[in-house]
């Protein structure tokens, strides 16, 4: 399920998986004028709440699994270069870059991020502040090069952050 929480409406649309391909199974759209950036009371957010309620309901929507996106203008991307480091390592050092591009203090952000070995081509996840996940394993795994070898050289990482209050207004 998609949903789209936007200026002028709010839109859904839910797709199932057809062998390679997504096909729709339903869509739905209301054209409300929206301020959830702007507007973070209560009454403003009940109020989309109830409409996207009414919305999934008319759309007869049945997937509990649910995508959207944040306004880009409110995220903050960037790819840091680091140089390549045990896994324990990365993460200390990509918060530490994060401080030189991320405006707001890291406290108040959530942040993502992946090491791309090749443009496009991610080998590990990120960390959201405050999260433990159990990677290690994986993390071996994935630093080794085809020969089994620990990767030596330079790292991509994409880094992502967004607002802690914007993020808990659209979950």
């Amino acid at each position: 399920l998609g949903v789209d929480i936007g200026g002028g409406s709010l839109k859904v649309v839910e797709l199932k998986p057809v062998g390679n391909r997504p096909q729709l199974v339903t869509y739905g759209y209301v054209d409300e004028s929206y301020n959830i950036i702007k507007d973070d009371t209560p009454d403003a957010l009940r109020e989309i709440a109830d409409h996207l309620r009414e919305l999934l309901k008319q759309s007869r929507v049945t997937s509990n699994r649910a995508v959207s996106a944040l306004p880009s203008f409110s995220v903050f991307s960037s790819i840091i270069n680091l140089p390549a480091m045990a896994k324990k390592d990365l993460i200390s050092a990509v918060r530490w870059e994060a401080k030189k591009f991320v405006p707001i203090p890291l406290e108040e952000m959530i942040l993502d991020w992946e090491v791309l070995k090749e443009p496009g081509q991610v080998i590990s996840d990120g960390e959201e502040i405050g999260e433990k996940r159990k990677k290690d394993e994986i993390d071996k795994e994935k630093s080794k090069n085809a020969k089994g070898e620990t990767a030596k050289g330079n790292l991509k990482v994409l880094l992502t952050a967004a607002p802690k209050n914007l993020v808990n207004r659209y979950v």
